[in-house]
């Protein structure tokens, strides 16, 4: 006949003890001032971020409107331009552009 035989595990129950207590209280101690100096440079880094982040969208208004008044002035110059090549086409300025040239040939 066979036996049937158990196994016995043994089992262990670990408790608070205070060495174990003071080893967690003084972890907890060194690093709550750890903790308040990283939120501490983490709000200093944020706060320079948002800095820099207004700074350049301002710089890009200031060139969103320097593009826009660039290109009004190139308008401009191709009305111009327009204006007077219908001009030269009909004959108005000949006159004072046969002076014109003459003086450049000279």
């Amino acid at each position: 006949m066979k036996r049937n035989k158990k196994k016995i595990v043994p089992t262990l129950r670990v408790g608070k003890t205070s060495d174990g207590e003071n080893v967690t209280l003084a972890i907890e101690e060194k690093s709550e001032p750890i903790a308040f100096e990283e939120n501490k440079i983490l709000e200093k880094t944020n706060r320079q971020k948002v800095l820099e982040v207004e700074e350049l969208t301002q710089t890009i208004q200031e060139l969103e409107e320097a593009i826009l008044a660039g290109g009004t002035a190139a308008n401009v110059i191709r009305d111009y331009r327009r204006q007077i090549s219908e001009q030269l086409k009909r004959g108005h300025w000949r006159g004072s552009l046969k002076g014109l040239k003459s003086t450049q040939t000279e």
